[in-house]
């Protein structure tokens, strides 16, 4: 009997990288977001006072993403035994992104105590949300964790994740910069998306 082939499902992504956009580490979802909401809030102009149309402004329309995550320990079984440390890892992974790290805080306090301060003192990492086809510059705006089970040492083994980004958009950031062209290219292919769609016709 011959067995179906089976595509593997694109899995989510979280890619986190350095200033010279090299991808330092990519978070892959071990399971695709339950679900995921999307607010987008534009910006208009004021137009002058003898003029009652509506403008856009220069700036690019806000964006948050809000997306539900279902991790388990027990995907891990397949290659062995589940780790004794359970899904700390994982969530520990997720929780880094959200602080600057204790390497760069004492190299800040260092310098500090030697009368050197920079501005912005810690720069955050660049975060690329990638779903298919879809990515997006984004930071890290909450993070809320649920531990449903536990191991017999307390170590969560499931868990559900509600994250919620802010699209870094690039009047937030240099021309330059990596983050603008990721959101430079998300915005263009917004646009090639909207200049494909046909309106379907009368009784489809």
């Amino acid at each position: 009997m011959t067995i179906p082939s089976r595509t593997q499902a694109v899995r989510g992504s979280l890619n986190v990288s350095s200033s010279d956009a090299y991808i330092e580490q990519t978070i892959k979802f071990r399971y695709n977001p339950m679900e995921m909401t999307r607010t987008i809030t534009p910006t208009y102009a004021k137009k002058p006072g003898n003029d009652d149309g509506l403008s856009f402004g220069t700036q690019a329309a806000g964006q948050s993403i809000s997306m539900k995550l279902m991790i388990q320990a027990v995907d891990n079984m397949w290659a062995g035994a589940v780790e004794s440390d359970g899904l700390l890892p994982t969530l520990a992974i997720l929780e880094a992104q959200c602080n600057a790290s204790t390497s760069a805080l004492d190299t800040w306090n260092s310098d500090l105590d030697q009368g050197i301060a920079t501005v912005p003192p810690l720069p955050a990492p660049t975060l690329i949300l990638q779903l298919g086809a879809r990515c997006w510059p984004v930071k890290i705006t909450s993070l809320t964790i649920s531990e449903k089970a536990f191991d017999q040492s307390l170590v969560p083994v499931e868990a559900e994740v509600t994250a919620a980004f802010a699209v870094v958009t690039y009047d937030e950031v240099l021309k330059d910069s990596s983050i603008y062209t990721s959101y430079q290219n998300h915005h263009t292919k917004q646009e090639s998306y909207a200049s494909s769609f046909t309106a379907p016709t009368e009784g489809a």
